[in-house]
This record gives C-alpha cells, sequence and structure tokens, in this order.
C-alpha cells in the first residue's frame, strides 16, 4: 500500500509540475503575443477602397498588431488633423494628405526620424523619389517614407467624343486648343450634358492651369492671368459647370463618373476611382487618359511629384509597431497592393511598375504617363508660405467665382505679397 501511495504522489508530483510548466510556458507565449493597438489618422476611410484592403492585409501578416483607424473627409483632413493634434489624443502613424501638413508637423516636433530605424533593418532608401524633400531642413532628418506619387491629368469620355464626332485628346494639346474642344464639343452635346467639369479648389485650379508650379514669393502674378481667363471664359460661355452651383463636396470628384462631362482634370488618383466605379457597374461609358494640355512649346509642363508620406508620431508608445506598418504600407508589398488598384506607389521597382502596367493595360491607359512623367519635386512649405499661399487662393477663387475682376484680383495679390514680405 504504500508503494502504491509513493507512486500515487509521484505521479501527482509530476502531473501538477507539467501543468505548472505549461501554464507558465502559455503565459510567456501569450504576453509575446500580446496585441499592440496602433491608431493611425487618414482621410477618405469610407470612400476609398485601397487603404482599407492595406490595412486589412497588414494585419492578417501581422495578427499581433491591430490597426485603429481615425479618418476624416480629404476636404477638412488638414483642420481635422489639427484639431486632433491639439486634443492631445494618442495618434501613431499620419498620413499626410498634402505637404504643408509635413511643415505643420515639424513645427510641432512631431515626426520620428527613421533613418537609424531603415538603417537597421536594411530598409533600400533609393526605392523612393525625392526622398531629400521629407527631410528636416535644420537636421536633414527623415520624417517619413512615401506612401504614393500623384500628378494631374486630363480624363475624357470617349462615348461622348465619339457621339459628336470628335477625336479624343491628344498629349500634345495646348490650352487653347483645350478651350476650342470644349466651345466644339457644348454646341454639340445633347441638353444637360457639359464639356468640362471644373473641380472648385482654388489651389488645384490653379495648379493645373499653370504648366509648372508657380513660386507665390517670386512669381509674377500676371503668369496666372492666361489660366483665370480661360476658366472664366469656360463658365460664362456654358462650356463648364458654374463652380456657383457646385457644393464643396467629396463626391464632387465622382461627377465625371456619371457620365454628364466630356472631360475632367484630376489627379491620378482618378485612375483608381473609375476602376472602382467601373469594377461597381457605376460607369457605363468608355473612358481614356491623357497628359494635361499646355500653353506652349516654350512654356512645356514641368510635372511636380505631388508626394504622400506617412510619418510616426516620437511621443509613440507602438513605436516597433507603427514602424511595421510604415515599412509594409510604404515598402515592396504595399506598392504592389496599390499598383493592383491603380495608385501610383511611392516605392519604385521593375515589379511594382510590371503590376501596375497590367493594371493599366484592361483600360488602354500607357503606364508611363502615371509612373515616370515626373520632373521635379515639391517641397513642403514654411508656415508663413502657406498663409501667404491661402491668402493668394481665396484671391484667386473670388476671381474665379466674378467676385473680383482678373485684373483686380491680381493686384490685390501683389498687394497682400507685399505686406508678407514687409513683415
Amino acid at each position: 500500500m504504500k508503494r502504491i501511495l509513493a507512486a500515487s504522489l509521484l505521479v501527482s508530483t509530476v502531473f501538477v509540475s507539467i501543468l505548472i510548466f505549461w501554464f507558465s510556458q502559455e503565459g510567456k507565449q501569450t504576453q509575446a503575443n500580446a496585441e499592440s493597438t496602433i491608431r493611425v489618422v487618414l482621410w477618405n476611410y469610407d470612400v476609398v477602397a485601397y487603404d482599407r484592403r492595406m490595412i486589412e492585409a497588414f494585419e492578417k501578416t501581422h495578427p499581433e498588431v491591430h490597426v485603429d483607424v481615425i479618418s476624416y473627409n480629404s476636404l477638412y483632413y488638414k483642420d481635422s488633423l489639427r484639431t486632433l493634434l491639439d486634443s492631445n489624443q494618442r495618434v501613431d502613424v499620419i498620413y499626410v494628405n498634402q505637404l504643408e501638413q509635413l511643415s505643420m508637423l515639424t513645427d510641432r516636433n512631431i515626426p520620428l526620424q527613421l533613418d537609424s530605424l531603415a538603417k537597421r533593418d536594411g530598409v533600400d532608401l533609393s526605392r523612393y523619389r525625392a526622398l531629400d524633400m521629407l527631410r528636416n531642413a535644420d537636421t536633414g532628418e527623415l520624417l517619413g517614407l512615401p506612401y504614393r506619387n500623384d500628378r494631374f491629368l486630363l480624363y475624357y469620355n470617349k462615348d461622348m467624343f465619339d457621339s459628336v464626332g470628335l477625336s479624343y485628346p491628344s498629349a500634345s494639346m495646348t490650352w487653347e486648343e483645350y478651350y476650342n474642344l470644349g466651345q466644339t464639343l457644348s454646341t454639340r452635346l445633347d441638353a444637360g450634358e457639359k464639356a468640362v467639369f471644373l473641380f472648385n479648389t482654388s489651389g488645384r485650379l490653379m495648379a493645373q492651369t499653370c504648366s509648372r508650379p508657380f513660386d507665390i514669393w517670386q512669381d509674377p502674378f500676371e503668369n496666372l492671368k492666361p489660366g483665370l481667363t480661360m476658366l472664366r471664359n469656360l463658365q460664362e460661355h456654358g462650356i463648364s459647370t458654374d463652380l456657383t452651383q457646385m457644393d464643396n463636396r467629396e463626391v464632387m470628384q465622382r461627377e465625371f463618373d456619371r457620365g454628364g462631362y466630356a472631360m475632367f482634370i484630376n489627379g491620378d488618383w482618378q485612375i483608381n476611382q473609375l476602376h472602382e466605379d467601373t469594377k461597381n457597374g457605376l460607369v457605363s461609358f468608355r473612358w481614356g487618359v491623357t497628359e494635361l494640355p499646355y500653353w506652349s512649346t516654350d512654356h512645356p509642363n514641368q510635372i511636380p511629384i505631388w508626394q504622400t508620406p506617412l510619418c510616426i508620431n516620437r511621443n509613440t508608445t507602438e513605436k516597433e509597431a507603427s514602424w511595421e506598418f510604415v515599412k509594409f504600407v510604404c515598402g515592396a508589398d504595399g506598392a504592389k497592393m496599390l499598383a493592383e488598384d491603380l495608385i501610383v506607389p511611392g516605392y519604385v521597382s521593375p515589379e511594382v511598375e510590371s503590376v501596375f502596367e497590367k493594371a493599366a493595360r484592361q483600360y488602354g491607359i500607357d503606364a508611363q504617363l502615371c509612373l515616370n512623367s515626373f520632373d521635379m519635386p515639391l517641397t513642403p512649405p514654411t508656415s508663413k508660405e502657406q498663409l501667404l499661399t491661402e491668402k493668394i487662393y481665396a484671391e484667386y477663387e473670388r476671381i474665379l467665382l466674378g467676385l473680383d475682376t482678373i485684373d483686380l484680383g491680381l493686384a490685390k495679390m501683389e498687394q497682400i505679397r507685399d505686406t508678407f514680405m514687409e513683415d
């Protein structure tokens, strides 16, 4: 009996020891796999599909990290982001919609310096265009990685051109030819159809019709006169939508997709929107895309890189998880997903370009129009430059709306700049 009790005691002891060891290891494993949550702020998460697919793919390949998305409407993203930062709510990763937001983040000392992390993990920084524009002007620190590269293009409704017997817009079209084409279209189109759709954001219209980036501090404001004259004439002669009739809503970018306009100028992200709407049966016409018109052979278009970077908050408590997210989204994996969705990635490689070319081919798009047509980077403006820009845009809009004549508006711009120069 004693032997039986001893044996039973031994077995029990061994069993308990095994349980203790198993639970301790399980606890260690659970601790190792504890879920990290990163808070990511971006725009239009409920409007576009590619960001959602990207984040879902990241969470699938990184099950230990959960992404909590904070999304705002793109038209109000700058102000919404500023308010969020003022509230001192936790934010780990920030999508930068426009480069003036990068200046705002730098002024607040928010971006985490990424050089050491990139070096540690062997990130090939040569895969990104114009990376120096994302470096701190004073310290040289890398403040973010490029997510997307964008530029403006001319979109056209092939069915509408065919219906009135006109050739499609060409890549060598001047603005004068563009205006004349719109005028011809407007006389031949059916009632309710328009030749041109204008997207009423002053900064975009100004950039689209300048052929080159406008230096807000040095360039003569007379350089804006041809574009303003054309935009006013498009409205006054009924060739385009009247800006006073348009609501400042995100769905405006989908108006061309509805098939009521022959031509539309927008960023290359419109290709993705047309692609998605075509897949979902919301686009029932054939469409094409080509270069922006230019003013003359003496003033060809100079195409800037409208770059969207991602930054990490230097105060994040989830630095490694945030860095893993940025590496994935801005790296080769993320770039392939963007290319499949016809968004131009910030990461550049032959493999990624091949993916984009294959996706573009189904719509007859020359992929090089989007991939290799950049001439220069846009640099983040200083706070003072941004304030001046906003005041110039406000006057530009007054001219477009007919509240000021073109000559009076340009004179006001000159006065505004002189005042800033004196301060």
